[in-house]
């Protein structure tokens, strides 16, 4: 995997994450208080640990199917 492939592959998986988690704390603090609010520091530190996550897993799993 080269590196601009990663560094996309980060910034899908930060969108997608970021934006899901988002939409998630507003709807649960939306029903459980009444109000709508975020918790940006959950939001991103998510968003980030899951935006390298999943590009490294890309890259184990597609260089133990390249061995074989």
């Amino acid at each position: 995997m080269r590196t601009t492939q990663f560094v996309i592959y980060f910034l899908l998986a930060f969108a997608v994450t970021f934006l899901v988690n988002t939409v998630a704390i507003f709807i649960y603090n939306v029903l459980a208080f009444g109000r709508g609010g975020f918790n940006w520091e959950i939001t991103f530190l998510f968003a980030f640990t899951l935006g390298l996550f999943f590009p490294i897993m890309d890259l184990i799993l597609t260089s133990k199917r390249d061995i074989r």
